[in-house]
């Protein structure tokens, strides 16, 4: 195999590993060569060379560099050692204002260490206590890794309340099923006979299931619970309720509740709020109209923000809007808790708003009644309302005024609104409106990058994309293993040129290299091989015209590189894709590189399809040598088919006069003394061939006699064939020609009688690579 020069590896290595800037970071002007010098450079410069000329051979020169190598790398920072790196991860744990983002960096470093020190057992089960409420992904994969580090690393017995911020982690990150597993475990001793799951853990997993509206899940914990003798609290009933209402089981409820009233637990204001939505949910009033009344006798006493929340919705969708507001009315009269709960009830069933001055104008009337100010959720729902009505401005000026932090309620309809209608795309204000996410407290997710980045795509800003999928990485989020595919074949299809388009190939794969399969990769490499880029005119009236640039072969190595690394090395299929590439674009080089990779995998099984598209890729490079070369190995192995057939007689045609037309007589006669029948392709390749080689005679003959005396009777398409190759090879006798098939073949004439005229030849070059019966 030919390798790359060093230099060409630079590039390829700066393309598959710099770093994209932020989205999120404040913009830098890119810095030029010389600011990029280390700022002592210039001293340390200067030092050397006004330092006195010593005589040649003066010992001088020696301690002249040393100092100047001093000064050029002064301050490069010591390496921690492993006590203080110890000490870091100690200080963050226990601080008393704890730094999640520094306690999973500080805990990384110190476990990657050759021999870490063991931290205290406290000072890790600290650490764990604040990580498993962290919203961030990154800070729940350090949890499991301290989780398990525990005992495998650590050396640290399981004690149940590392189970239950495990547990706790998992769930708030609605990793319900791992809950599932992770309870499973506790029951079979897993982490130790004494480590047994607690009412507190299985109402943990209930709830993460009611959450993920999995009523299938919160069933199983349930059972997991009942066969081991607990007895579930309060808290579990109710979290089993909200689980069947949300999945839509409240077929289901009945039978709950008297489990609840056999098992003595009393029903409260909680469990009657939750039959209550659940019911008002489904639509079924006269139930809802019961819960109604449980609720109002549980809470004779005051009722709180929730379960008021609960009657305004029933209210509101059963009555209209004005019904709720007036239940609100009621609430803030009866003193109940109102708060931002309670008005984002009331208008999620507003009337449908169309400018911003009327959504203004609802939450200053709210406000004003109930002396609660809308927060975040309300704004966040308004706008969901104006844009269903398509007013897209309007929502977009609320947006502005909104005096919130921004998260991804707020802004995800917005980035669909902004992106997914042609008409209206606006990528730059979609850009800035994630610039403006707060994504320390709400980390951006793949749902919102893959909206942004299937927008690049579409307006063909990849930069943008790259340095998306730059934060990606870096708040640990991969592309949904779905879109992986999808994703990486549009922004390559963006992209300005071959290299961009690797680039973004090799981001996404960074991130998600177990989601491409077999099939994926092969995706990828057709994709990539039928690239077109936009040329730009030099004249502003002349269009832009798409051009087909040749992809460098050592891009196309790379991704085979990745399909071996992948657990999917490349099949005869892959090479065929790169070979038939590389003959439509005539890279006679690139050509000879794929040979010498095939010759090299020798996990390869090449098949007949595999050699056709060998042997034609050298013929279209403007080899025919070694394309008729690889015929007869075919033809001695017995291994060809028509389309080997279709190529070998091409090339024939561009391999000269004398050689050629010797050669392929030769193939004709040899293939009929082997009684091996030519189809209707293999003849029409053949009469291209003779005309190619200046017999458009003896084309004629074959056409007109040969063919009819083996079976192929003439037809539109022969005759089509040869007068497009006499019209392109010089045109010589071609008035002659026409008029002896215009009488020859009267009923076939209208349809090419023009093709002389004003065509030129268009040769089937697929066509006849598959060599189709006719």
């Amino acid at each position: 195999m030919v390798l790359p020069r060093p230099a060409r590896l630079g590039r390829l290595s700066a393309l598959r590993s710099r770093a994209a800037p932020s989205l999120l970071a404040p913009s830098r002007p890119t810095p030029t060569p010389q600011t990029l010098a280390p700022p002592t450079l210039p001293a340390a410069a200067s030092a050397f060379s006004t330092s006195p000329s010593p005589a040649a051979g003066s010992r001088r020169d020696g301690p002249t560099f040393t100092e100047f190598l001093k000064i050029l790398f002064k301050g490069t920072p010591k390496k921690p050692t492993s006590s203080e790196r110890l000490s870091a991860f100690t200080a963050a744990a226990t601080s008393s204002s704890p730094d999640r983002r520094l306690i999973s960096q500080t805990y990384l470093e110190l476990k990657t260490l050759p021999s870490p020190p063991a931290p205290l057992p406290d000072v890790l089960r600290n650490a764990m206590r604040v990580l498993c409420v962290s919203p961030h992904k990154r800070d729940l994969r350090v949890l499991q890794d301290m989780f398990d580090d525990l005992h495998s690393l650590w050396a640290i017995p399981y004690t149940l309340d590392d189970a239950h911020a495990l547990l706790r982690g998992l769930a708030r990150h609605a990793r319900a099923r791992e809950t599932l597993r992770v309870l499973r475990a506790l029951e079979d001793g897993v982490y130790g006979e004494h480590v047994r799951p607690g009412l507190m853990d299985y109402n943990v997993a209930l709830a993460a299931f009611a959450r993920a509206a999995d009523a299938d899940g919160a069933l199983e914990v349930w059972a997991l619970l009942r066969a081991h003798g607990g007895s579930p609290d309060r808290f579990s009933f109710n979290s089993l309720l909200s689980a069947l209402f949300r999945a839509g089981r409240g077929v289901d409820v009945p039978a709950v509740l008297e489990e609840m009233e056999r098992a003595g637990v009393r029903r409260d204001l909680v469990t009657a709020t939750t039959i209550l939505d659940g019911f008002v949910k489904a639509e079924e009033w006269e139930k809802a109209g019961e819960a109604e009344a449980l609720v109002r006798e549980l809470g004779r006493d005051g009722l709180d923000a929730r379960a008021w929340a609960g009657l305004i919705g029933l209210a509101a969708r059963r009555d209209g809007f004005d019904a709720g507001l007036a239940t609100l009315r009621e609430c803030v009269n009866a003193g109940g808790d109102v708060n931002e709960v309670t008005l984002a009830t009331l208008l999620r069933v507003a009337p449908p708003l169309t400018t911003y001055a009327e959504a203004r104008a609802l939450l200053d009337d709210l406000a004003s009644e109930t002396g609660v100010e809308p927060d975040l959720r309300a704004h966040s729902i308004l706008l969901n309302n104006l844009l269903s009505t398509s007013s897209l401005s309007a929502a977009l000026e609320l947006y502005d005024s909104s005096p919130y932090p921004r998260d991804l309620p707020l802004i995800q309809p917005l980035m669909h609104a902004l992106t997914s209608n042609p008409a209206t795309r606006d990528l730059p204000r979609a850009l800035k409106i994630y610039g403006d996410l707060d994504a320390s407290s709400n980390p951006p997710d793949a749902p919102l990058f893959r909206t942004l980045l299937h927008a690049c795509a579409a307006e063909g800003n990849v930069g943008a994309a790259v340095r998306l999928l730059g934060d990606m990485k870096a708040a640990g989020v991969s592309v949904e293993p779905g879109q992986v595919v999808s994703t990486a074949i549009a922004l390559m299809r963006a992209s300005r040129d071959h290299a961009q388009a690797f680039q973004a190939y090799a981001y996404i794969l960074n991130l998600n290299r177990v989601g491409v399969d077999a099939d994926g990769f092969a995706a990828l490499i057709s994709a990539f091989s039928n690239l077109s880029f936009t040329r730009l005119s030099p004249s502003p009236t002349a269009p832009s015209k798409p051009v087909r640039g040749t992809a460098p072969p050592i891009l196309f190595a790379e991704i085979l590189k990745d399909m071996r690394a992948a657990g999917h090395p490349p099949t005869a299929r892959t090479y065929t894709v790169l070979l038939d590439y590389y003959a439509r674009v005539r890279d006679r080089e690139a050509v000879r590189k794929v040979h010498a990779l095939l010759t090299m995998d020798l996990s390869l099984r090449p098949d007949t399809h595999l050699h056709n598209a060998l042997m034609n890729a050298y013929n279209r490079s403007g080899e025919p040598a070694r394309a008729l070369a690889l015929w007869d190995t075919l033809l001695l192995s017995n291994a060809f088919d028509h389309a080997s057939v279709s190529i070998a007689l091409d090339a024939c045609g561009r391999g000269g006069a004398t050689a050629g037309l010797g050669k392929g007589r030769g193939i004709v006669e040899t293939l009929g003394a082997r009684r091996w029948r030519m189809n209707r392709r293999n003849w029409e390749s053949w009469v291209e061939a003779l005309v190619r080689l200046g017999r458009p005679a003896d084309a004629e003959e074959v056409l007109r006699v040969r063919m009819p005396r083996e079976g192929w009777e003439v037809d539109e398409n022969g005759l089509r064939t040869l007068l497009r190759m006499v019209r392109a090879f010089g045109g010589r006798g071609l008035d002659e020609l026409k008029d002896r098939l215009r009488e020859a073949y009267p009923e076939l004439w209208e349809s090419v009688k023009d093709i002389g005229e004003r065509e030129r030849a268009v040769e089937p070059e697929e066509a006849r690579r598959r060599g189709d019966a006719r």
